[in-house]
């Protein structure tokens, strides 16, 4: 009875991946030997080189999640952020997969100060970043538990839980029909209708904690333009939406929810720009589209010339 985004599945035995995890700054972030086979993970934990500025050239900072990480750009370095580094900017990439406006302010309020960029672009991924709480920040607390069952989350009815291991248990028991759910269940769950019938109360928990507050998501990038005014860096939000809601006002919509902070989508974004459901990332011309459209928004904003020809 698990819905079809969570991921979740049953298996024999769970197995937990140290992908990802929190450090002591309350920073989701990779572990570079999961990954060192695969990727180039900096001393920060994300998928960059060395943070080091380079004052020939305009920085700029990049939040976001799966999409600012690169996954599905193939290779690696046909990502959007990587692009903006090849046409001649120093590009800081803090995108993690999992990561969402709780994160994308930590990450800002660490390294907008230390790395001091010229611009700060936030990739505001409508899919899943419209979260329905505010969440601290805390140091060793992870946001998800990486397992052969799925992506976890260790919330549970606004509780943290310290253990994947308890938290795959509760989901397993709350979505499967085993030998320890009660004798009435498991007759109704012998038939599709029955199935369906159990599984209408969860749809409504779901529905209502999983329903989107636009007001949340908006304190945190108002939160971190705040930042950027502060630090005198120029601040870009930029809507990835959701590949299956596009359409010819998106604009309109978004402007709508951010108010006085300009909204940028690409234009002519369609769904070749995306790989279908249930994966939903940004195809090579997904990829190369925003990469164009990020460095076209960075030089209208420009505040020095380049001194490195594009």
């Amino acid at each position: 009875m698990s819905p079809r985004w969570m991921n979740f599945k049953e298996v024999d035995s769970l197995e937990v991946y140290h992908a990802f995890h929190t450090n002591a700054k309350g920073i989701f972030v990779a572990d570079s030997l999961y990954f060192e086979n695969e990727y180039l993970i900096n001393s920060e934990g994300f998928r960059d080189s060395a943070f080091v500025r380079d004052s020939s050239r305009e920085s700029v900072l990049f939040l976001g999640d799966s999409y600012t990480w690169g996954s599905m750009a193939e290779p690696i370095s046909r990502c959007f952020t990587e692009q903006v580094e090849q046409a001649g900017y120093n590009a800081y990439n803090t995108g993690i997969p999992g990561a969402d406006p709780a994160q994308y302010l930590r990450i800002a309020q660490e390294y907008i100060p230390l790395l001091k960029p010229t611009h700060v672009c936030l990739m505001f991924y409508a899919g899943n970043d419209f979260i329905s709480r505010t969440r601290p920040a805390e140091p060793g607390k992870n946001i998800f538990y990486v397992t052969n069952a799925g992506w976890l989350s260790p919330y549970i009815n606004n509780t943290y839980v310290n253990s994947p291991y308890e938290v795959y248990t509760y989901y397993r028991q709350k979505y499967f029909i085993g030998k320890e759910t009660p004798l009435w269940k498991r007759i109704l769950g012998h038939s599709a209708a029955g199935t369906l019938a159990l599984s209408i109360p969860l749809r409504l928990q779901e529905r209502k904690e999983w329903q989107k507050d636009t007001g949340v998501a908006l304190k945190y990038v108002q939160a971190i333009k705040q930042l950027c005014d502060t630090h005198q860096a120029a601040f870009h939000l930029f809507i990835i939406p959701l590949h299956t809601a596009l359409n010819s006002h998106l604009i309109e919509d978004y402007q709508t929810v951010f108010g006085e902070i300009p909204v940028y989508i690409p234009d002519s974004i369609s769904t070749n720009d995306f790989h279908p459901w249930p994966n939903g990332h940004l195809t090579n011309s997904g990829h190369d589209r925003y990469a164009r459209y990020i460095l076209k928004t960075l030089a209208a904003t420009t505040s020095s010339p380049l001194v490195i020809e594009k």
